[in-house]
């Protein structure tokens, strides 16, 4: 099986995330599958060490299931919330994922929402007859990594040093 020529990413426009040579073999090694698999063509993308994230997301989309769970399913592990009660706050009237911080704490344990926020989007978007964009994603605020009151300490501490100084 050929791959079609690659696509020029100078004038495609399409956003791309640096991957180097590692990166290039899985893309053409998934794209081969997904052909074999009567998905849509293989196309290799590529403009010296980059990959096209929107061939990055074909070759890795999520699991269905995962987007669309049972309502026993937990989906915030953080805060022990299930799908279940996340439709149940749909139900009476959460519309985006920053409401269900108020309605249950979804999206505010360590992780802030990296695991449980594209499940949550597509949950209420899907109860309210809504599109993922329309529907939103978790606002980001920093510190985008849990930081411990002993890192903040010393960050302190230092920082008093330098004014000292």
């Amino acid at each position: 099986m050929t791959l079609p020529a690659p696509v020029d990413l100078e004038t495609s426009g399409l956003p791309v995330a640096p991957c180097g040579k590692l990166g290039q073999l899985i893309g053409q090694f998934c794209g081969k599958l997904l052909h074999q698999h009567g998905e849509r063509p293989a196309i290799e993308i590529r403009r010296g060490d980059h990959l096209a994230f929107g061939e990055r997301d074909l070759a890795y989309p999520p699991f269905a299931g995962a987007l669309l769970p049972g309502d026993d399913t937990l989906v915030c592990r953080c805060e022990e919330v299930t799908a279940g009660d996340i439709r149940r706050y749909a139900s009476i009237g959460c519309l985006g994922p920053n409401q269900t911080k108020a309605f249950g704490r979804v999206g505010m344990g360590p992780c802030q929402g990296r695991y449980c926020g594209l499940t949550v989007t597509e949950l209420l978007a899907t109860a309210n007859g809504r599109s993922q964009d329309e529907t939103g994603y978790y606002r980001i605020r920093p510190p985008l990594k849990p930081v411990t009151l002993g890192e903040l300490a010393a960050l302190a501490a230092s920082q008093s040093k330098e004014t000292v100084e």
